[in-house]
């Protein structure tokens, strides 16, 4: 039972997820503590930083995509993901904030929330063939990139 729920892809999405969250601390925590950096604006560059380093990990590790045809669309998908995730992230951290002063107590307060969505948008939209199958279907990319 264990093994089917803890397999291969998922401990290579929480060792990119592991480096993933080392840039977005340390870009957080450099601006904000070192910089004196707003803490929306240092969360947000932490968000960004770790995001681009998570999306090549992911797509070149974690889910070991070769075909590199629809690397464009992915990257679109993925960064409305991103948004999306990191918008709930940060008013999570916002709301949090007003009641525990510490930062770096908030944001890993956030991180399974983060850790959540990330894998389930990851898994069944952004790196899903399945996906842009159905999106080539409903005619909203194009059919030749599942053509032979």
């Amino acid at each position: 039972m264990l093994k089917k729920i803890i397999n291969a892809r998922i401990v290579k999405y929480l060792i990119v997820g592991i480096l993933t969250v080392g840039i977005d601390y340390s870009t957080m925590y450099t601006l904000y503590r070192g910089l004196a950096v707003n803490y929306i604006i240092a969360v947000s560059f932490g968000f960004l930083l770790s995001n681009i380093f998570q999306f090549y990990m992911n797509f070149f590790y974690t889910f070991s995509i070769k075909e590199k045809k629809l690397l464009k669309i992915k990257m679109l998908i993925f960064w409305i993901a991103v948004i999306i995730g990191n918008s709930l992230a940060l008013g999570l951290i916002v709301l949090l904030k007003s009641y525990i002063t510490n930062l770096l107590v908030v944001k890993t307060l956030s991180l399974p929330l983060s850790f959540l969505y990330g894998y389930f948008v990851s898994k069944h939209i952004i790196y899903n063939t399945d996906f842009y199958r159905y999106l080539a279907a409903k005619s909203l990319i194009s059919k030749k990139y599942f053509q032979n």
